[in-house]
């Protein structure tokens, strides 16, 4: 586009230039979220305990469960992660006979319950700071989504450079990959939250 220009005349060499420099930009910019989306994709199959091969094949990334997550009940979960954590049965089922013995039970069941509780507590705050993130991930690419739509149309129309289009491209890939990591921490982050409070945390 502004190659042609400047043969024309009708462009400098430095605004040329410049417009060389933003393609090369965009281009690198899609490179590394190539490169980010390999990782992705490692990182999902090494959650799932599968090698990657060729032969894998991933299909969308699992939305998070937000009815589940905006349903959860923190004080009455707290209270069965206490109950089902296996330290804390173990010390509330510890056999005590005299009053010293009774009084070691008290300390170890109340530290153990202490444990589990902080435990339980640190997975729904994660859960919480995952929330946020997809949250405002989301967002973003909703606002993305709409923005590179409208680039596609004025690209049809002879309306975008191909520079600029190759750096909307780059920005809503940047923003889908965003959203599809912010996804996938959130799943997780639900899973272990979950898994607290059965007691396998």
């Amino acid at each position: 586009f502004l190659v042609r220009k400047g043969q024309a005349g009708t462009a400098t060499q430095a605004e040329v230039q410049e417009g060389q420099n933003r393609l090369e930009q965009a281009r690198t910019s899609l490179a590394s979220l190539k490169e980010q989306e390999k990782q992705l994709r490692f990182k999902l199959l090494n959650m799932l305990g599968l090698e990657d091969s060729e032969s894998v094949s991933i299909g969308a990334i699992p939305e998070p469960d937000l009815a589940a997550i905006g349903a959860i009940d923190f004080e009455s979960d707290k209270n069965k992660a206490i109950g089902n954590d296996s330290n804390v049965q173990n010390q509330r089922h510890s056999k005590a006979v005299s009053t010293a013995e009774m009084n070691q039970r008290f300390r170890q069941v109340d530290e153990a319950e202490g444990t589990a509780e902080a435990s339980i507590t640190a997975a729904y705050q994660e859960l919480q700071a995952q929330l946020l993130q997809y949250q405002a991930a989301l967002e973003s690419y909703a606002g993305a989504e709409l923005v590179y739509q409208s680039q596609k149309r004025r690209q049809a129309a002879g309306m975008l450079s191909n520079t600029e289009y190759l750096q909307g491209e780059a920005d809503y890939a940047k923003s889908k990959a965003a959203k599809e990591t912010a996804s996938m921490n959130l799943v997780q982050a639900y899973e272990s939250y979950c898994w607290e409070v059965k007691g396998i945390g």
